[in-house]
């Protein structure tokens, strides 16, 4: 690691000082929004079938925090399995736990229990499918596997249904797709759609089928712009995480020969949908935080890659700035109640 300092090889790049560092930060800051009452927490528009049918466990504020929190270590440490199952990261590191702590902690919206957090780790799973999917000879058995989980976690937030054509483009990527695993990815819509419609016909409530559904199609009628209404605050936060995934694209684009094949298809199926993520939250009032917490997901991955294999002290500096940026956005809320 020429060029880059003995301290942030040994705590951030391929140490446990990071983990220690974001896990305290986490609980401080989970704890002060939680128990801040100046904040309200903003409740979901509409949610999937699933979730309306338990969402009632999480009505204690404080088991429905706790929940959170437990959901956010259980992202951290699946994204972190999926990273040493598929090699994304070529040298031993903790970055990619430590960034998905600290990004679930980072706003007061995020510290009660959602259906979003149970669809974000469906898509993670649905993310490790896809990377097992690279150059599978059963293309067809591994397009029915990445969308019948995607599918599910619809169940709980209705708006994952969008990914399904981004789910395509992923196998494709992934050199897994041709006719065959299309139709068997249009199959397995239809094996968990066609028994939940079953059962809300048995029970006369068609009503209760669509409403997840309709509420879901009117977020394309909406002339709403989440973008052309962002206040001063956000705008710097969107050019902060623009500049972060720029830096993480153009280092992937001028070390993409030090990858193997394999893991240069992994980074492009991680920008093509920590971009459209964005997209999605910026252009399209959706009511939910999901295309935040897939970016957030996918966004970690590639940061993650490209802060683990700093080789120039430049990258170690522009962490150390990031993280400092960081602290301020946890920060703001305490100055806008």
């Amino acid at each position: 690691m020429a060029g880059v300092s003995r301290f942030y090889k040994k705590n951030i790049a391929e140490g446990k000082g990071i983990l220690f560092f974001s896990i305290l930060f986490a609980i401080i800051f989970r704890l002060l929004y939680f128990t801040n009452t100046e904040f309200s927490i903003k409740t979901p528009e509409y949610t999937g079938y699933l979730w309306s049918s338990i969402s009632w466990i999480f009505s204690n504020q404080l088991f429905s925090f706790i929940s959170s929190c437990v959901a956010t270590a259980g992202i951290a440490i699946y994204a972190a399995h999926i990273n040493t199952k598929h090699v994304l990261i070529r040298r031993k590191t903790l970055l990619l736990p430590s960034i998905l702590v600290l990004a679930f902690s980072c706003h007061p919206s995020f510290m009660l229990m959602s259906a979003e957090y149970i669809s974000t780790f469906i898509f993670l799973f649905v993310v490790s499918i896809l990377f097992s999917s690279y150059n599978s000879p059963v293309k067809q058995t591994q397009s029915s596997k990445a969308t019948f989980f995607l599918v599910l976690g619809s169940l709980f937030c209705p708006f994952l249904l969008v990914y399904t054509p981004l789910l395509w483009l992923c196998l494709g990527i992934m050199r897994c797709f041709n006719l065959k695993a299309f139709l068997a990815s249009l199959s397995s819509i239809v094996v968990v759609y066609f028994p939940l419609f079953s059962i809300f016909l048995i029970k006369n409530d068609i009503s209760g089928f669509t409403f997840p559904l309709i509420k879901f199609a009117n977020i394309f009628l909406q002339n709403t712009i989440p973008l052309l209404e962002f206040s001063l605050m956000q705008w710097c936060i969107f050019i902060f995480c623009t500049i972060l995934l720029n830096a993480a694209f153009i280092d992937n684009y001028l070390n993409r020969h030090k990858d193997k094949i394999k893991v240069r298809a992994y980074l492009n199926l991680l920008s093509l949908l920590a971009i459209c993520a964005i997209f999605f939250y910026i252009l399209a009032e959706t009511g939910t935080t999901l295309n935040l917490y897939i970016a957030f997901v996918t966004g970690a991955m590639l940061l993650s890659h490209f802060y683990a294999l700093a080789e120039q002290r430049a990258t170690a500096v522009f962490f150390y700035i990031s993280l400092i940026l960081f602290s301020g956005i946890c920060i703001l809320p305490f100055l806008q109640v």
